[in-house]
């Protein structure tokens, strides 16, 4: 599981570039989670195993980075890429590659980029547009699926799955989820 700000952190330590969060474990049969070495990122947030099991994939919301960790390796990251554009949230395979949804980096709606005003992280709540969009782990190349623009009535994206061919739109902030129609094109990636 990943700790997004750790004691003593805050959101705004990580939007100021510093690293707040790591990845817990609990193997099985052990009592209690331990923190794995050289995980710690601006903002640790989703997170998905490697089909192989060999190593995961985290989002560091902070920095709009996937980074890829390899198990039994307390060096650091294996690798990272910046999303396209977006502040990723959350991370669910799909079609081999890593999907991957959230808000615009940088909304004109909004006034730009995410900002620290007097000391303290803005709180986001400005509609932002958002980014669904598909990593492959292999050529780190990023797709984008599908990009919106901001709506008063479903803000906050945060997560995304293909259901029968569907894009199922989660958000941190809205009383309901979202349903898009994929074309046939989105659908074979």
């Amino acid at each position: 599981m990943t700790v997004l700000t750790r004691p003593g952190t805050s959101i705004t330590d990580f939007v100021l570039g510093q690293k707040t969060g790591y990845v817990l474990e609990r193997p099985p049969g052990a009592e209690h989670f331990h923190v794995i070495e050289g995980t710690e990122l601006q903002g640790n947030n989703g997170l998905e195993a490697s089909p192989t099991d060999d190593g995961f994939y985290v989002v560091s919301f902070g920095s709009r980075e996937i980074v890829r960790f390899n198990r039994n390796d307390a060096s650091g990251p294996a690798w990272r890429t910046t999303a396209p554009e977006f502040m990723p949230d959350n991370i669910h395979w799909y079609g081999g590659r890593l999907l991957a949804a959230g808000m615009v980096r940088d909304e004109p709606a909004c006034g730009g980029p995410r900002q620290v005003i007097d000391g303290v992280a803005d709180t986001m709540q400005c509609h932002r547009g958002y980014v669904a969009a598909l990593l492959d782990p292999t050529s780190k190349d990023w797709e984008v699926l599908v990009r919106a623009g901001p709506n008063p009535s479903f803000n906050g994206v945060s997560a995304a799955l293909v259901v029968d061919g569907d894009l199922w739109l989660g958000s941190y902030q809205a009383d309901r989820v979202a349903v898009r129609k994929l074309t046939a094109m989105e659908k074979t990636n």
